[in-house]
């Protein structure tokens, strides 16, 4: 089913996506956007392929254009300092999991266009040594045949005869406390994770990350090894943002603390924000709900700049007029 939002922007798209930014960032008060990506390739990716869209480089740079056209770019560091001209359209980009890609095609492109970006890395998988529960998922839908997958499930499920009719979509829907199963059915389907790991190398390197660093980008933390937050007890949300965070902030000696909450902030307890900008020291948080106002000063809902229907230009449009229209609702 269609959620509200998606049904306004799905509803209005077409008037949406010719947006006057100058005028509804004066209407709004919004004139500071946060874009995300995950990835940006021309390669098939088996880690992410039965996941989510990814961006392809010709689109990529379309959508940097159109943002250079409109905004102007601002670095993490200059947005937390207050240097920037108010009442200016700025744009804060970023990318979350900390995919190899974003030294090998992202960066090259965000030096020629004088972009700065914030990479949000978890802690676990840095240098290739862990692989994302989900990217596991994939890898074992694009590597195993549908009959093998159905018949591993179930022996491991102890289902009998009953099979698993679509294996695909009952690994999708695995969480984060599912880790062992997805590993045990790996084992029995004769697919090595670590294998993946070393010949993909799907994910960023220490040298890469100070490369990174080097060339003015920002570093931020992105849990330990991405649970969705709203499926973990409170103890483990707090050592998944503290230990993340001390252990990038330690091994690339950043002198500012960003934090960006794996899938999405819904259902994070409230007792953990306080403790972030108290205790943990962290300087921003940020979710992944769009154009939208937040209780909290230091935590920011950052755009979804990825989506299987709309380019990043209907993305930003629709979200200003979603955000005009819940602010006259009142919300």
């Amino acid at each position: 089913m269609q959620s509200f939002k998606q049904l306004y922007f799905n509803t209005f798209n077409n008037r949406n996506k010719n947006a006057d930014l100058q005028r509804l960032a004066k209407n709004t008060g919004v004139h500071i956007i946060f874009p995300f990506y995950h990835i940006v390739s021309n390669q098939s990716v088996p880690h992410i392929k039965h996941l989510y869209p990814v961006k392809n480089i010709a689109s990529f740079e379309d959508e940097m254009g159109y943002l250079l056209k409109h905004f102007t770019p601002l670095h993490m560091d200059d947005y937390v300092a207050g240097n920037y001209e108010k009442g200016k359209l700025y744009f804060v980009l970023s990318f979350d999991d900390g995919l190899s890609e974003m030294h090998s095609v992202v960066a090259p492109i965000l030096k020629q266009m004088g972009i700065p970006a914030t990479f949000f890395l978890n802690s676990d998988f840095i240098d290739n040594k862990g692989l994302f529960y989900r990217y596991k998922v994939a890898v074992l839908i694009e590597k195993v045949a549908t009959e093998e997958l159905s018949k591993q499930i179930t022996n491991l499920l102890g289902l009998g005869k009953v099979k698993i009719a679509n294996p695909a979509k009952y690994l999708l829907q695995l969480k984060w406390s599912d880790t062992e199963l997805i590993d045990k059915i790996a084992l029995a389907c004769h697919v090595s994770f670590n294998t993946y790991l070393a010949e993909h190398t799907p994910y960023l390197t220490s040298a890469q990350i100070l490369d990174l660093i080097k060339e003015g980008h920002a570093i931020g933390a992105h849990s330990i090894n991405h649970p969705e937050y709203r499926t973990i007890d409170p103890q483990i949300q707090f050592l998944q943002t503290r230990d993340s965070m001390q252990i990038i902030a330690d091994n690339f000696q950043l002198k500012r603390k960003y934090f960006a909450f794996p899938f999405t902030a819904d259902g994070i307890v409230k007792e953990l924000f306080p403790a972030m900008y108290g205790e943990l020291k962290i300087d921003l948080s940020f979710g992944t709900a769009g154009l939208q106002t937040t209780k909290y000063p230091k935590h920011i809902e950052r755009i979804p700049a990825e989506h299987i229907r709309y380019g990043l230009q209907e993305i930003i449009g629709n979200e200003y007029y979603y955000h005009r229209f819940k602010r006259r609702l009142g919300k």
